[in-house]
């Protein structure tokens, strides 16, 4: 598919955004497949994969996102619970209780 075709389908080729993160409960493929399929789906979502050695899924987004968005987004798609912090690809942490970026390496 070109750049063209996938601009006329609402898709971005440009991917700006990247986050690492956990779900509870989530500690194996076979169990990440439907929250993979869920983000698939998603207009944000430009790439989602599991990564089981360290049970984290790594999302490319095509737009900004917070910690309440990404809990949320799970929460309707299939009662996940995010896990207590989101780290983005700039290092920084977002996290449940502020909901906004802290310091790297922050608590």
């Amino acid at each position: 598919m070109s750049a063209q075709d996938d601009a006329a389908l609402g898709h971005s080729s440009m991917v700006e955004y990247a986050y690492a993160f956990s779900v509870d409960g989530v500690e194996d493929p076979v169990a990440a497949k439907q929250i993979i399929h869920a983000f698939v789906d998603a207009d944000f979502s430009a790439s989602v994969i599991f990564i089981d050695e360290v049970n984290e899924f790594k999302l490319q987004a095509t737009r900004s996102l917070d910690y309440v968005m990404l809990e949320q987004f799970l929460l309707q798609k299939g009662g996940w619970s995010l896990g207590p912090k989101v780290r983005t690809a700039r290092g920084e942490v977002l996290k449940a209780s502020d909901n906004r970026p802290i310091e790297p390496g922050g608590r």
